[in-house]
């Protein structure tokens, strides 16, 4: 295990899932910062408006990922880089583990202010490799994982990147016997887990109008709408309503700033019609590339709906913007029906907020017709 004090890190790393995280996986490290009243936590964006000039130096040339001071006696501040554009939420997890490790291990017992880093002295390895090996113990126990599982397991159930899930299991075969200290084992006979929903790098709904090469520089916007739990991507350009309750009480997330959305709400998602994590909570019809319905009617059962309107039944089977919302007062119409070809499971149009033909016509029945099984 190198020169490392690898006891005293696994035992303060135990200690901490102990009496601060129930054993529970994955660690909310937010969550988990938060809970020592001696440590705060800001961004880089943060530091860079209120510091960065006082100083002398940004964020970024001080680390690229994290960094900690000591303020007092015994306080502190973690400073760290949220820009998902740069990493993923992963790895920014390792990072304010690693920054977390350099406090409760004891690093800053020789220093006050920064820890020798960029412009700051010379970086003790050591040091940065303890942090390291607290921040995997921390997130991914090895005393905890099985060398029979394998890294996709790992990184799912510990919400680890590749690298430290690799890590883990390859220590975990090295080393066998690690396992939790006698004072924590009963803590440690099970695992509890609540396995962590991640829509970071799922599809956009209007993916295909782009080409990959624009796809990699455009913005991505995540909407999770407040009202209803549903989620939705777009490239791009900002939704205006839930597609699924019409609401307009939508949480607008960057691709850039996704990092505490991850830790928080994003774990709320009930409904992302795309995805592993699709509950289908909501119905969602099949269409063409036009909009139609490809499928059997679900008004009367149709199996060869064609055109325009079903044959059978009437009802119209492209799903577009009507124009008119239905409100208290009654229909409230707008200036003109949206063109853009409403998706499957829209029952209002994200730009207007206007209902749909599906919804209008009956093919889609209203968002809380059913029972919630949250």
């Amino acid at each position: 295990m190198g020169k490392y004090d690898y006891p005293k890190i696994n035992y303060t790393a135990q200690k901490v899932l102990v009496e601060k995280c129930d054993v529970t996986f994955p660690v909310n490290i937010l969550e988990l910062i938060s809970l020592f009243s001696n440590i705060n936590i800001s961004t880089y964006k943060e530091f860079n408006e209120t510091i960065a000039l006082s100083l002398g130096k940004r964020a970024e040339q001080i680390s690229d990922e994290a960094f900690s001071a000591k303020v007092s006696n015994d306080s502190y501040i973690i400073f760290y880089n949220d820009d998902t554009s740069l990493k993923i939420p992963q790895r920014i997890r390792f990072t304010l583990g690693h920054e977390l490790g350099h406090i409760l291990l004891g690093h800053f017992d020789n220093y006050e202010g920064f820890l020798p880093r960029n412009g700051f002295g010379v970086v003790d390895s050591e040091l940065e490799s303890e942090a390291d090996i607290f921040s995997s113990e921390i997130l991914c126990p090895t005393c905890l994982t099985r060398t029979e599982w394998s890294q996709e397991f790992v990184e799912k159930l510990f919400d680890v990147s590749g690298s430290v899930a690799k890590y883990t299991i390859r220590t975990k075969k090295q080393y066998p016997w690690i396992k939790a200290h006698y004072v924590f084992q009963k803590y440690f006979s099970n695992i509890n887990s609540n396995p962590r929903k991640n829509f970071f790098d799922e599809t956009a709904r209007d993916e295909d109008e782009y080409n990959s090469w624009y796809k990699i520089g455009a913005d991505y916007y995540y909407h999770f709408c407040l009202n209803c739990k549903s989620f939705e991507i777009n490239i791009e350009k900002e939704l205006n309503f839930c597609g699924i309750c019409g609401s307009n009480s939508l949480k607008i997330v960057n691709k850039h700033n996704y990092f505490q959305f991850h830790e928080t709400d994003e774990q709320n998602v009930k409904f992302f019609p795309r995805g592993d994590n699709n509950e289908m909570n909501y119905t969602i019809l099949e269409l063409d590339n036009e909009g139609r319905l490809a499928q059997p009617c679900p008004k009367c059962g149709n199996e060869h709906p064609t055109g325009n309107y079903c044959s059978v039944c009437g009802s119209e089977i492209i799903n577009k913007c009507t124009g008119q919302r239905e409100r208290e007062s009654g229909f409230i119409t707008n200036s003109k029906p949206c063109k853009t070809p409403l998706k499957g499971y829209e029952r209002y149009c994200p730009d207007c907020g206007s209902n749909s033909t599906f919804l209008d016509n009956g093919l889609l029945p209203a968002w809380d017709m059913f029972e919630d099984p949250f």
